[in-house]
């Protein structure tokens, strides 16, 4: 298996994290060593909440989150690099950028979910809710629509419908997580988005910052910053609060 570096210092090899080398990185120094390549600690009120719920208590918390450019393309830009990081800890050569992401995205738009599509951004234009600096009045065809989301930076933000479209596009589930300050009382609520966890599909846990930006959420574990979760590896904390957030136990 082919060594993939990060930084100079850190490298991926066999699915693990080294520092310097070949000294593997452990839950104790993640946090200091991979804050070079950007990841800082989850927001204190999650870490707190999900702790309530974790197996094996610890007082280094494994939960981490990784910050995009704040450019109109956050969301994609997670995406991509969820897909990045896992491609890289499996060794696969695939990257992508967040054009990437947009493209595949905008396949999902088709002649049979088009007008669904628009009439949500129809009424969102009536009640003075519509963001996007793409003309509504000019589209007239779903490929004018793709056309569109394929254009980077604020002309097309993510919001529900081109989450929901990612959801079939990677063949994914996506958990969401709110920003404490966005829920009255400071809550950690985790977004509903119609949809239960498939557990035949990898998942992607996303930060939801002041209600305009998104982020990325790892897990340090085994040596791995997880991004991209099979089912049976989700750790059972987040299962739990999904699970009660959804109002299933």
């Amino acid at each position: 298996m082919e060594e993939v570096y990060l930084t100079d210092d850190i490298s991926i090899y066999n699915n693990k994290f080294y520092h310097k080398g070949k000294k593997l990185i452990g839950n104790k120094k993640w946090l200091e060593i991979l804050d070079k390549c950007g990841w800082d600690k989850l927001d204190t009120l999650w870490i707190r909440r999900l702790n309530k719920y974790r197996e094996k208590k610890s007082v280094k918390t494994k939960w981490g989150i990784l910050d995009t450019n704040n450019d109109g393309d956050c969301f994609f830009n997670v995406i991509a690099e969820a897909f990045n990081y896992y491609n890289k800890i499996h060794n696969n050569d695939i990257l992508y950028d967040c054009q990437d992401i947009r493209k595949k995205i905008s396949n999902e738009i088709n002649e049979k979910n088009f007008e669904e599509i628009m009439m949500f951004y129809n009424i969102e234009k009536i009640n003075g809710e519509f963001n996007n600096k793409w003309d509504i009045n000019k589209i007239n065809t779903y490929q004018d629509l793709r056309n569109e989301l394929i254009k980077t930076g604020h002309n097309y933000w993510a919001d529900f419908i081109i989450m929901q479209l990612t959801l079939s596009a990677f063949n994914i589930n996506i958990i969401l997580l709110n920003e404490p300050k966005d829920i009255p009382r400071n809550k950690c609520k985790i977004y509903p988005f119609g949809n239960d966890l498939d557990i035949n599909k990898k998942t992607i846990i996303i930060y939801y910052y002041n209600n305009n930006h998104f982020k990325l959420i790892g897990y340090y574990d085994n040596h791995c910053m997880n991004t991209i979760f099979e089912y049976k590896d989700l750790p059972k904390e987040i299962i739990t609060i999904y699970e009660m957030d959804s109002r299933k136990i």
